[in-house]
């Protein structure tokens, strides 16, 4: 991506070691409804003022920062799509998180790998030196039209002989209806998609995390695709999610988004597969 311009958001819900650079930009997830509890407790008055100080903000223009319980990183991704002010001015445009980051093949070998999933490479701690480094990797290294992280394997991960809906509504409480009313969604308003659908739901992986550097035109094309199928999902969903009392669960749609997401690289990778470049990601403990 060498003479291009290109802005990775990072997405905060609460105070960690701020990431910020002339390519890093921290967004803070969930602004319109910050008094209420997140999935990690209450944010206390001075993570409030380091969030508001520090980062751009999910509630301000077009915003859907009130839905951040149910949409968790979705919220930001939808701000930078509807309102960032820079945003047409870029080639590239990329999300991580706080505590996951896209690094290179060569750092990932001298790293371990987390002992449950087994998948992401584990960052005992954040300093000047580490932002520096992927910094400088993802500014000049990468050259192509889609980074992504490398699939998600349950199978080899975590050995469980399921595919990928019995995978969900194992591990996160969705229920088979959500699944089926997806694959409605798809069949009938994106019918390109639907082999790809039904393929992916027999199998065992998946990209996780919403993460991802693509160019801008190709990001409005991710956001017009996802944002129409999730706007669908929790129209039909929410009042039974706004009556779960369990955090954990009112999470469901944002795990489905991986699955959104996922079929909306599986085309492209299909369609453009020289264009792609798979990357490791890494896990601040």
């Amino acid at each position: 991506m060498r003479n291009n311009l290109i802005k990775i958001f990072i997405g905060y819900h609460k105070p960690d070691f701020l990431i910020k650079s002339n390519i890093f930009e921290p967004i803070f997830l969930g602004r319109e409804i910050y008094t209420q509890e997140t999935k990690d407790g209450y944010i206390t008055d001075s993570g409030f003022s380091f969030l508001s100080e520090n980062m751009l903000q999910d509630n301000i223009g077009f915003n859907i920062s009130h839905l951040n319980r149910y949409f968790c990183e979705l919220t930001g991704i939808y701000w930078i799509w509807k309102n960032y002010s820079n945003l047409y001015n870029l080639d590239y445009i990329g999300f991580m998180h706080y505590r996951r980051h896209f690094i290179s093949k060569d750092l990932s070998s001298f790293l371990k790998l987390d002992s449950d999933a087994r998948y992401s490479y584990i960052i005992n701690k954040i300093d000047y030196t580490y932002i520096k480094y992927i910094n400088d990797f993802l500014k000049d290294k990468i050259e192509c039209d889609l980074i992504i992280p490398y699939m998600f394997d349950f199978k080899k991960s975590l050995f469980h002989e399921i595919n990928i809906e019995e995978f969900f509504c194992r591990q996160h409480g969705l229920t088979n209806a959500s699944f089926k009313t997806l694959e409605y969604i798809i069949k009938y308003k994106y019918p390109d998609y639907y082999d790809i659908f039904i393929e992916f739901s027999k199998g065992t992986a998946y990209y996780p995390c919403n993460m991802f550097i693509m160019k801008k035109e190709l990001f409005c094309k991710y956001c017009t695709f996802l944002f129409d199928i999730m706007f669908s999902l929790f129209d039909i969903f929410e009042e039974m999610l706004k009556n779960l009392d369990s955090l954990w669960e009112k999470r469901n749609l944002a795990w489905i988004s991986e699955f959104v997401s996922t079929l909306f690289f599986l085309k492209y990778i299909r369609d453009n597969h020289n264009n792609v470049e798979f990357l490791p990601i890494s896990f601040v403990q």
